[in-house]
């Protein structure tokens, strides 16, 4: 019977992967993974099908290799399978010699015997479970990660250790995973092709062999399950260093950040340095005089402003001044800081009638929450542009926490997931460089998200801002005027979506929205989780 469902299980997959493999480099799990993935079958009836698979198809000389490293672990699995069998025909057999011995005693003994043969029972079959599990799981082998981080378990998941850490789903190796990971990309640097499919692929090695991932030692490794490579300074995985040199990566996210961040020629819009200038020097003069005084002074400087980012950056200062407080706060909530800190001093320049741009809080409007309760979790704010009344598309996605949550690692990394996610999202529908911020109190950091080649996402870490919390802190915020005003630039020229037929051959399909920011949704509020890439 066994060798009959065998017969009609779908193997194609898994042979044609041994047959494009060398078999020096087979891997047991990723076999066993393509065949439960295309029968929906369990463990050991996937295992017991690659047996099949290499006595029918394969010659001794050609799986010599593999079964040199699998012959011990396959003799073991099938010598524990037959055991529960033998030990329970044992069992029943002793149990009905025990009653002909104790017939006086009938009642007692039935009671006695069914207890003992389901104790048996339930004993040979955790002792089935748990041996193909040691088998299936190399991860006994490499529990030690060099992470530094200790690998949870169902046990230990709510500790209070464990539960500070940000842990993410178990990986899915299936045939459509690996069949993306492997398809053609390669990025052109200096001269030499890199190829990123590689670096994938050892990424997925190096999640697969941990099980159970915490997310912040691992991001960059979860992330290029979706094409997506983060070069931030300080930043970079053990995986990524070991594939591509810490030299290489540095050099790479130099290379991009002067190509896109650099010194713009002849910028489309921009601030007058001597206006600014104007303001720095008439603000000095807040801890001496009167606030009022300074703020009918602020206002006089209207005809000095030329430019339209100059008439927005003098708007911004005087609501700057009338909303922030004269000492720092302590224990600012996340409304607050929305609305008395991060609006005005982003609103002006990112919610513009003349850039035909809008920037809206999802997170923050009932009837915006209610219709994602069944789906997923919105950014925290979005710069959407419009034609008339109707969005087109978004060119920039914030997420927004407050002080509190800079010790709450599991919550900002869930929260930089999502971005990675809103960004390849919109790179997919057009846009040519979306902006992405992650803002914990008052300090915000910009990324930029690109498309650089088939299948390499980039997210590109560009710059620092601190937004001010006090009316003290203003002057030190309009220096960084020049990082804005770059940043404005490069939202206004996203009104301008990319020919699709160009995007179409460069982006590569992944579990991205909505899939993702399902689970790592829930991820901010447990501590394990069954989901799976």
């Amino acid at each position: 019977m066994l060798f009959l469902y065998h017969e009609l299980m779908d193997c194609k997959s898994a042979i044609q992967y041994l047959n494009n493999t060398p078999s020096s480099l087979w891997d047991f799990k990723v076999v066993v993974g393509i065949i439960k993935a295309k029968n929906g079958c369990s463990n050991d009836k996937a295992f017991s099908a690659l047996n099949n698979i290499l006595k029918k198809n394969f010659d001794a000389a050609q799986t010599s290799f593999f079964i040199t490293n699998w012959k011990s672990l396959i003799s073991n699995f099938e010598k524990q399978r037959e055991d529960p069998i033998r030990q329970t025909i044992q069992t029943q057999t002793n149990i009905d010699i025990g009653s002909v011995n104790t017939i006086n005693n009938k009642n007692t003994n039935i009671i006695k015997r069914k207890r003992k043969l389901i104790n048996r029972e339930s004993f040979t079959s955790e002792r089935r479970r748990k041996t193909f599990d040691e088998i299936f799981d190399e991860s006994n082998e490499d529990s030690d990660t060099g992470s530094g981080f200790h690998m949870a378990n169902d046990n230990d998941a709510s500790s209070p250790i464990v539960a500070d850490l940000p842990q993410v789903m178990d990986i899915d190796i299936t045939h459509d995973l690996l069949s993306s990971l492997k398809a053609r990309s390669t990025y052109h640097f200096e001269g030499e092709d890199i190829d990123f499919a590689e670096y994938k692929l050892a990424c997925l090695h190096h999640l697969d062999k941990q099980g159970q991932v915490f997310l912040e030692p691992n991001f960059a490794e979860v992330i290029a399950l979706s094409h997506c490579v983060l070069l931030k300074h300080g930043c970079y995985s053990e995986t990524m260093i070991n594939f591509f040199t810490l030299e290489k990566l540095e050099n790479i996210h130099d290379s991009l950040k002067a190509s896109y961040f650099g010194a713009q020629q002849d910028p489309l819009y921009n601030f007058s340095t001597a206006f600014i200038q104007k303001v720095e020097n008439t603000l000095k003069g807040l801890s001496a005089r009167n606030e009022d005084m300074i703020y009918t002074e602020i206002e006089g400087c209207k005809s000095l402003a030329n430019t339209y980012l100059d008439k927005q950056l003098l708007k911004m200062v005087l609501e700057l001044l009338e909303f922030l407080p004269k000492y720092p706060q302590p224990n600012v909530n996340e409304e607050n800081l929305r609305v008395k800190c991060f609006n005005p001093s982003i609103k002006y320049f990112m919610n513009c009638k003349k850039f035909g741009i809008t920037l809206t809080y999802p997170e923050t409007s009932p009837d915006e929450r209610k219709p994602r309760t069944d789906a997923i979790k919105r950014p925290d704010a979005i710069a959407s542009f419009y034609e008339q009344v109707k969005t087109t598309h978004n060119g920039a996605f914030f997420e927004i926490k407050n002080d509190s949550y800079k010790s709450r690692k599991r919550i900002l990394m869930v929260d930089l997931l999502k971005l990675v996610h809103y960004g390849k999202d919109a790179l997919d529908a057009g846009v040519k460089t979306p902006i992405l911020a992650q803002v914990i109190g008052f300090d915000v950091t910009f990324y930029l998200m690109k498309l650089e080649s088939k299948g390499v996402y980039i997210m590109l870490e560009v710059c620092h801002v601190k937004l001010p919390s006090t009316i003290f802190e203003i002057n030190a915020y309009l220096r960084e005027m020049d990082k804005v005003q770059k940043l404005i630039n490069i939202l206004v020229a996203n009104k301008e979506k990319e020919l699709m037929r160009e995007v179409n051959e460069k982006k590569m399909a992944s579990y991205g929205t909505p899939r993702v920011e399902r689970m790592v949704e829930q991820l901010t509020y447990k501590h394990s989780t069954d989901f799976f890439f």
